[in-house]
């Protein structure tokens, strides 16, 4: 089982809570989705605990503005993350496939690669139907069976077949309450956003767990402290 981590955001508690009931849960590998980076004291906390545990990990939009401030491995490793990342057949990326920067291209030349080019080229929000299909005719191999990504600090899920994209209703989020919604990956390509681990609705702290001998991603809602 791995644990999808994204958007941290500085936020050494929160990464704790997700890697502590991920780890409850059965996880035994890591993988970090971008955006660790929240222009807090703990940010270079947060680097470290993921350049650790981390078995995959790619660059989100806070990689491409890496302060000189942090220790130089702590800057390498930043440098070093790609754009995307796979595990079996689910990518792995921040924002979308549909993402003006190459897929293998390296947070490092991230930097200088960007210019001319908006921030929207460089960062889609996958948040409807429209970016939902545009994210999977970006995708390079046809046989991904589903994309996940962060960026957005929402869980949601789309299911995209024959070119149509569906939205897929998950489990009523309560307030106070812990949530998981099974999302199964089959018929099509499954688009889901995993909700931000650091900056998440109402202090929560939501990630997701994939199962890939089950076919199936666990997104997991966490109620805030």
């Amino acid at each position: 089982m791995w644990a999808l981590i994204s958007d941290v955001h500085g936020n050494l508690r929160a990464l704790e809570r997700a890697l502590a009931y991920a780890r409850e849960k059965g996880a035994r590998s890591v993988a970090f989705l971008g955006d660790a980076l929240g222009g807090v004291e703990t940010d270079e906390a947060c680097c470290r605990v993921l350049m650790r545990e981390c078995g995959r990990a790619v660059f989100g939009n806070r990689e491409v503005r890496v302060r000189l401030a942090f220790p130089e491995d702590v800057q390498r490793w930043i440098r070093s993350l790609p754009a995307t990342a796979q595990i079996g057949d689910v990518l792995l990326c921040h924002s979308s496939p549909a993402s003006r920067y190459p897929h293998d291209i390296t947070a490092g030349d991230a930097l200088v690669f960007r210019r001319g080019l908006s921030y929207f080229d460089l960062f889609p929000y996958v948040s409807g139907k429209a970016s939902a299909l545009a994210a999977v005719a970006a995708l390079s191999d046809p046989v991904h069976r589903a994309v996940a990504y962060g960026h957005t600090h929402r869980q949601a899920v789309w299911r995209v077949a024959n070119g149509v994209a569906e939205r897929v209703q998950g489990v009523k989020l309560e307030r106070g309450q812990r949530r998981h919604w099974d999302v199964d990956l089959e018929g099509g390509t499954t688009v889901v956003g995993l909700g931000a681990v650091g900056e998440g609705q109402d202090g929560r702290v939501e990630f997701g767990l994939y199962l890939p001998t089950e076919g199936r991603i666990r997104l997991v809602s966490l109620p805030g402290e």
